[in-house]
């Protein structure tokens, strides 16, 4: 959970993949209020991706129900993702904003996606925590860590 003693938060997933459906990618929505209550409307997202076979992709959408923030996952053990989030204020009366850097393979380790994702939600509710994903499958990860950055 996210509290007013901190700025800005960086969150650390690795080892992440799907149990059921490979190509799926990471969502994301916010919580609010002391209920975590799911919020499902009025995310912005551009997402730019580069995969190891040279081609490149690029997303974006307005007033989306989630937000996305990874490139398409696999679904083994052995092709695994990590990603790197960046939330400012999530506490502050701003409109809250994102980074998101991540690093995911689609069916086997040589198949490689590098994605940078930039996210808006376009509330200036304070956000209490986060709902991270797969669209149609089970998360697993290795390890999660948040860490808080006091200005």
């Amino acid at each position: 959970y996210f509290t007013s003693d901190y700025d800005v938060y960086k969150l650390y997933m690795d080892g992440f993949y799907n149990h059921n459906y490979d190509g799926d990618v990471v969502r994301l929505k916010v919580a609010t209020t002391g209920s975590y209550t799911q919020q499902s409307s009025g995310y912005s997202y551009a997402s730019y991706g580069w995969t190891s076979e040279a081609e490149t992709n690029n997303e974006d959408n307005t007033d989306h129900t989630y937000s996305r923030i990874s490139g398409h996952q696999g679904q083994t053990a052995t092709s695994t993702g990590c990603l790197e989030l960046t939330i400012f204020d999530p506490m502050g009366s701003n409109v809250k904003n994102f980074i998101a850097h991540s690093v995911t393979n689609e069916g086997d380790i040589t198949d490689n996606i590098i994605t940078m994702s930039s996210v808006t939600w376009d509330s200036t509710t304070a956000i209490t925590g986060l709902f991270i994903y797969f669209g149609s499958s089970t998360i697993t990860c290795r390890k999660i860590r948040l860490y808080g950055i006091k200005n």
